[in-house]
């Protein structure tokens, strides 16, 4: 192989986990040549088609590539990725801050606080952070009672042996994605040794027979050197990555080429969604507190509906609805979205812009703000007018978790290339654990590349890499929707799920077939009914505690809290949190005492689509029956 200072490295993709990869390499020395399909994705090193300094409300159109679906929709960039930023590249989260994202600091927002402060500290109900599961069973705002009994006490003895860090390090980005790509574009054009070249489809590989004697039994597999475009042209490449998101063409090719197939995780996510954005006539306070970490909502009758704070003044609601629900598809049009949106009380205040709560510093940094029960509170001014739509509802549906391995049995499949982001890994939306996964596979792509010259050492670095920090949380997304769509469907799975695959056993994985359906079964709704003796766990019970659990108990404990909040901001991986011993203790001693959080409030199933109908039917004019099936709206 070259030389660092020479290497040649081509991307296939200027999406999260491209840019940011474009970025690091660079800086590492490597020439970056990044390729993409759609014609907007080099703009002119500014956010919108590329201005990164003039991403404000006033130009939503212009922030949102033709290529890049998935920004219609809601976004918030975890702990996780903010502090990748600040370590890996600081000047980057920097520029996202100088163009308006909001710093929010779930720490403060949820009572978390230092190992040391939580000596003699009081939990405060309500603040369970994000929903894990949108078990719908409660928004976490107390017993309910009265009785001010609603938390528990703890020592500094009870977070020996939690994975509770830092509650510094639980700040999340609050930005829309097509903001975050345009500054990632802007600084991707602006950095020395990266090309972007857009509006150019790659077509095919250029490859050359592996090596004999290659790492990883490699040597008789293709080796990638470059990649041919649409045109007809050929660019040669050292190392190609593959960064081209769910519908990458690379996999298909490299198969074309000779590779052989290697087996999947692939299971369906079992919900659509339906999503707009607006703009608070420029006031950028919270409407209301933010009731589940860093967004506000809940999970009710078979939907759930959240709002997620952005950049500046924006803001984005995303209703979660079951795929196979057509009378929900009403929420494709725009005024039936807003009017369900209106009908839910904890977070119809957003759209009214009539009164806030919190203030934003300068960078968007977000303090305490009021209400754990996610109502409205005066504070500071607010505006009066209704929020401002930036854009038409965007409806996203066939949606998976998706785990699409490159070595096979301690084998890679091709030697030269690489996968990252959505190419190599993907998980429920729902979860706000895409972006930052993207850019984790970025980074420890770059850290295998820097690690080592050798092709076949860099898959297995990576694979490895993917396996042991990435594969996790495929299988607790998969639990989640296991156990979603168990409550919204009334029924459980009927069969046993299959066995989970060890992250650090390829011969496992190259053993199942090439597409399975992985659906863990979901915890039972009446496991929170049961009286099991503090200190005490089931004869035959599970080990570990489910995603649900977590939160539900997080309600009530602020050691809980503490460890929970930092598992859903993925500073500690799902086992780490979730089979930990103590925590496992002080769940169930939870569940032990009675304790239930308060219901959420709501409309039903029935009475929303009741609510969307006929507002639809006002602003049309008609009684039509069949105008949930009008054409509306972009889906991807």
């Amino acid at each position: 192989m070259p030389q660092a200072a020479t290497e040649r490295v081509v991307i296939v993709g200027a999406g999260v986990a491209g840019l940011f990869a474009a970025i690091l390499l660079a800086r590492a020395g490597r020439e970056v040549l990044v390729v993409d399909r759609d014609p907007d994705a080099a703009g002119d090193g500014r956010a919108g088609d590329g201005r990164a300094g003039d991403g404000r409300a006033n130009r939503p159109a212009a922030l949102t590539r033709s290529g890049l679906t998935q920004a219609r929709h809601s976004h918030a960039f975890l702990a996780r990725f903010r502090l990748l930023l600040a370590t890996r590249a600081p000047d980057l989260l920097d520029a996202l801050l100088a163009v308006g994202a909001r710093e929010i600091r779930v720490a403060e927002l949820t009572g978390v606080t230092g190992v040391t402060g939580l000596a003699g500290a009081t939990g405060t109900p309500g603040a369970g952070g994000v929903d894990g599961d949108g078990d719908g069973d409660g928004d976490g705002d107390g017993d309910g009672d009265g009785d001010g009994d609603g938390s528990m006490t703890s020592t500094a003895d009870d977070v020996a042996g939690l994975p509770c860090g830092d509650p510094a390090d639980l700040v999340v980005l609050g930005c829309r994605r097509a903001l975050l790509d345009a500054t990632l574009r802007a600084a991707a054009v602006a950095e020395p040794g990266v090309t972007i070249r857009a509006g150019h489809r790659v077509t095919g590989l250029v490859t050359s027979p592996g090596r004999p004697g290659a790492p990883g039994r490699s040597g008789d597999v293709p080796w990638v050197r470059g990649v041919r475009l649409e045109d007809g042209s050929a660019v040669e490449a050292d190392l190609v990555v593959d960064a081209g998101g769910r519908l990458s063409p690379v996999r298909e090719l490299l198969a074309a080429a000779g590779a052989p197939a290697t087996p999947e995780l692939d299971v369906p996510c079992g919900i659509a969604y339906y999503s707009r954005f607006y703009a608070r006539r420029g006031d950028r306070s919270l409407a209301t507190a933010l009731n589940r970490g860093h967004t506000v909502g809940a999970s009710f009758d078979r939907y759930s509906c959240l709002v997620f704070p952005a950049d500046n003044d924006t803001f984005s609601v995303t209703f979660g609805v079951l795929p196979e629900d057509t009378e929900m598809r009403v929420l494709r049009h725009d005024d039936a979205f807003d009017a369900a949106v209106r009908a839910i009380r904890m977070v119809a205040p957003w759209l009214e812009v009539a009164a806030a709560i919190g203030t934003a510093g300068p960078t968007g940094s977000t303090g305490p703000t009021g209400a754990p029960d996610g109502s409205a509170r005066a504070g500071s001014a607010g505006r009066a007018g209704g929020a401002v739509p930036l854009g038409p509802v965007a409806a996203m549906s066939g949606l998976r978790n998706r785990f699409r391995p490159w070595v096979d049995d301690g084998r890679p499949i091709a030697l030269g290339v690489l996968p990252i982001g959505d190419a190599a890994l993907i998980t429920n939306p729902a979860h706000t654990r895409g972006t930052t996964l993207a850019a984790l596979t970025a980074a420890w792509l770059v850290d295998a590349v820097t690690a080592t010259n050798d092709p076949g050492e860099r898959a297995l670095r990576l694979d490895a890499a993917l396996r042991a920090e990435g594969l996790p949380w495929l299988h607790d997304s998969c639990e989640q929707d296991a156990a979603r769509l168990a409550r919204w469907r009334s029924t459980a799975p009927a069969s046993p799920p299959a066995p989970a695959i060890p992250p650090t056993e390829p011969a496992t994985l190259a053993a199942e077939p090439a597409t399975r359906t992985m659906l863990p079964t979901p915890p039972p709704e009446s496991r929170w009914d049961r009286r099991i003796p503090a200190g005490r766990s089931e004869p035959d019970g599970p080990v570990a505690v489910t995603n649900g659990e977590a939160f539900l108990a997080a309600g009530r404990d602020p050691v809980v809290r503490q460890a929970f909040t930092r598992l859903q901001n993925m500073l500690a991986l799902p086992a780490e949190v979730l089979a930990n011993p103590a925590f496992v203790a002080r769940v169930r001693a939870v569940q032990a005492s009675g304790w239930r959080p308060a219901p959420v409030t709501g409309p039903s199933r029935d009475e929303l689509v009741a609510t969307a109908r006929a507002a639809l039917i006002g602003a049309l004019g008609s009684d039509d029956p069949g105008l949930a099936s009008v054409p509306a709206g972009p889906t991807p």
